[in-house]
């Protein structure tokens, strides 16, 4: 997923090669299973 990510920085952007590693590596990616609710009617975000 960071690759996908780090090629469309790549294609898309000006930012330098260490740039982008600096964005990409500070990003958490989590995968939850189809029709996993993240979120309710009402609830806030933490």
């Amino acid at each position: 997923m960071k690759r996908i990510l780090f090629d469309y920085l790549t294609r898309y952007t000006t930012l330098s090669e260490e740039e982008q590693r600096a964005i990409v590596d500070e990003l958490r990616i989590e995968q939850y299973k189809k029709g996993t609710v993240l979120l309710k009617q009402g609830d806030v975000p933490t």
